[in-house]
């Protein structure tokens, strides 16, 4: 439960999760590598440069946190 959005590159997602830290706004980086870089798909043969845009967004997403339990004033 969660909802990722884009930075315009990975300077961008740092600054903008330590601000959100500031204003006690959790945030998270589920992938911080493409899949096919990912341990668990090692066999498969994954080579950094074979997929760019799965790196690309690797290094600019991150995810805020969502669901039933936040409130409006939390969203605002």
């Amino acid at each position: 439960a969660q909802y990722s959005v884009m930075a315009a590159n990975s300077e961008h997602r740092d600054a903008m999760m330590r601000r959100l830290a500031e204003d006690g706004v959790p945030s998270a980086i589920y992938y911080h590598r493409a899949l096919h870089l990912q341990p668990a798909l090692a066999e498969r043969g994954g080579r950094e440069g074979e997929f760019p845009n799965a790196e690309d967004a690797s290094a600019r997403v991150f995810s805020l946190p969502m669901g039933p339990y936040i409130t409006r004033a939390q969203q605002d």
